[in-house]
Parts: C-alpha cells; sequence; structure tokens
C-alpha cells in the first residue's frame, strides 16, 4: 500500500496495518472520509 510504504516508520508493517484498520473502521462507521491521498495525508502528514 502507498500508505504503509510512504510512512516508512520504525515498523511500517504493524503502523500500516494498525492505521488501515483504523481507517476502514471510520469508512465503514460512515464518517467523511475520502478514501485516497487527503485521508493519508491528514493522518500521516497531519
Amino acid at each position: 500500500l502507498a500508505l504503509r510504504a510512504g510512512h516508512g516508520g520504525p515498523s511500517p508493517e504493524p503502523i500500516g496495518c494498525r492505521w488501515t484498520a483504523r481507517v476502514a473502521r471510520a469508512a465503514r462507521a460512515g464518517r467523511r472520509v475520502p478514501v485516497g491521498g487527503r485521508t493519508g495525508n491528514g493522518l500521516f502528514g497531519g
């Protein structure tokens, strides 16, 4: 995934997995979370 590769943290695997699950949950909940680049930039960049 671009998010996991882009993050490149000390533990990109667990972090990416956790973030992915969170994003998926939020998206499923029905929140206004654009699944694209804004979400990644907001969570990782913000």
